[in-house]
């Protein structure tokens, strides 16, 4: 089943449609809404908090150096979210 984080499930006022769509996103408290509307700048977020393993990481920054020594062209690819 797709996701439905940034859709309007049913019929709402205008000024709630934020409140639901922040409820889909499960952004609950008021420390969730301060943390989703004034994020921590990338650098001061640890590889746990995004989710990635440190073993990962390395294999990634070992290909790319690989790459870079190689001359190779390299896209990457990503998103904040």
């Amino acid at each position: 089943m797709k996701e439905k984080k940034w859709e309007i499930l049913a019929k709402v006022k205008k000024d709630d449609i934020v409140s639901v769509l922040l409820t889909n996103r499960g952004i609950l408290t008021e420390k969730d809404k301060k943390t989703f509307f004034n994020p921590p700048h990338p650098t001061k977020i640890t590889l746990k908090e995004w989710g990635v393993s440190e073993s990962e990481m390395k294999k990634a920054l070992a290909r790319i150096q690989k790459a870079k020594t190689s001359h190779e062209k390299v896209i990457i690819y990503g998103d904040y979210d």
